[in-house]
């Protein structure tokens, strides 16, 4: 599949390559997607090895992990927004013995889809 739309400075003609998996293939791993990001890198004209993405990808998962244990809201151009969310305390019931219990408030990371994301997976 090919995607078309304005680079970040807002100039026509962004084009990146995805490859379409069949419907039986459910996530991509964490070399797979590498191996896409080192193709797609390939394809823009600037090359990156696989160390140097897996490192890039090191990193990234490093400051979004910072990032939101600070309590920050991070975006992900063209893909979305991260935050945390607060969950507030609540009562749930044992499925097993049917009595109720409390469970605690708890910190949770949350996901919210840019517009560009959503276009491209109702295509």
């Amino acid at each position: 599949m090919i995607i078309t739309g304005l680079d970040r400075f807002g100039d026509p003609g962004f084009e990146m390559v995805f490859p379409i998996y069949p419907k039986e293939h459910v996530a991509m791993n964490q070399a797979q997607l590498i191996e896409a990001v080192t193709t797609q890198t390939s394809n823009d004209g600037q090359a990156l090895s696989r160390a140097d993405v897996g490192r890039v990808l090191l990193a990234l998962t490093g400051v979004v992990h910072s990032t939101l244990q600070a309590g920050e809201e991070i975006t992900l151009p063209g893909i979305g927004k991260l935050k945390v969310k607060d969950k507030a305390a609540k009562s749930g019931r044992n499925p097993k013995t049917g009595e109720t219990i409390q469970i605690a408030a708890k910190r949770v990371p949350a996901f919210t889809a840019l517009k560009v994301l959503k276009d491209v997976v109702t295509q």
